[in-house]
């Protein structure tokens, strides 16, 4: 899930696009995924508590890629929240004070089967909500239970308005599927099972992320996974590059035109797609 946001983020903003990364995990994994170039004071409890992202917003190493980092290993911030009901809309409005400064935000909050004020009110933020899903069909199962539950949760009893922002759809990413045949069957089930459970509120993408070594090793470097492998070859195993790119094209059709470039990217590495045909070039 954090590996997803942080990819995700990256990419995006090597796309061009200014991205917020906000930390509402209390594990604080996306926090420390990418190395900070200028650490601010504060983060998500302080921007929660305040309404006020100044001194709580910290630049990454990465350009376009901002972050609030977590600061609430003693759940501090669940306490607060729990004081009153009006307080799971902050975040939304210390958000909504950055005035368009950003045209993404990712808030990487716990799993579907977590629960807890925080998580509520990242949600209640949202206007999509994005998951990585086991291929397993058994640990498939148990998400789609955990996740429908969520949302029921979350939903106000039949034919009473609460004043509460809908919940906002969902949509999985089938993630670390191997290339096997059963892993094919699962995928399709999980289609299925996840339309009829949760009637449609929830679908399942038809970008799949494959099982592959390197999304653990670019973590361990901290860097971004589609600028570690930009080709993979000997094989129809689509490159990170690809496949991340293949899910942003997905969830943003409108930025099927534009790719991701970064300052160090080196010539010789580059997709095909971005080497100069110097025959076209010259007519």
């Amino acid at each position: 899930k954090t590996t997803l946001s942080a990819n995700l983020g990256a990419i995006l903003a090597d796309m061009g696009q200014r991205v917020l990364l906000v930390d509402a995990d209390q594990q604080q994994s996306l926090s420390v995924f990418y190395d900070i170039d200028q650490p601010a004071p504060g983060g998500l409890y302080r921007l929660v508590t305040s309404g006020n992202p100044d001194g709580c917003i910290s630049k990454t190493v990465i350009r376009n890629l901002d972050i609030v980092v977590a600061d609430d290993a003693d759940k501090r911030l669940d306490a607060w929240l729990r004081q009153s009901s009006s307080h799971f809309y902050y975040l939304n409005a210390a958000l909504a004070t950055l005035n368009g400064e950003y045209d993404y935000c990712i808030i990487d909050t716990k799993g579907a089967d977590g629960t807890g004020e925080t998580q509520e009110m990242a949600i209640r933020a949202a206007d999509m909500l994005l998951s990585p899903i086991s291929p397993k069909w058994i640990a498939a199962k148990e998400f789609i239970s955990g996740t429908v539950a969520m949302l029921q949760r979350l939903q106000p009893p039949p034919g009473i308005s609460a004043g509460l922002p809908p919940v906002p759809p969902m949509q999985g990413v089938i993630y670390a599927q191997d290339r096997t045949t059963d892993a094919e069957i699962s995928a399709q089930k999980l289609r299925k099972a996840f339309f009829d459970e949760s009637k449609g509120a929830i679908s399942i993408m038809d970008t799949i992320v494959p099982e592959l070594a390197v999304y653990n090793q670019a973590a361990g470097r901290r860097m971004p996974v589609h600028r570690f492998e930009t080709r993979r070859y000997g094989t129809s195993t689509p490159a990170a590059y690809e496949t991340m790119l293949t899910l942003v094209r997905e969830l943003l059709p409108h930025l099927s035109d534009v790719w991701p470039k970064w300052d160090d990217m080196p010539a010789n590495m580059r997709p095909a797609h971005q080497q100069t045909d110097t025959k076209t070039a010259g007519g």
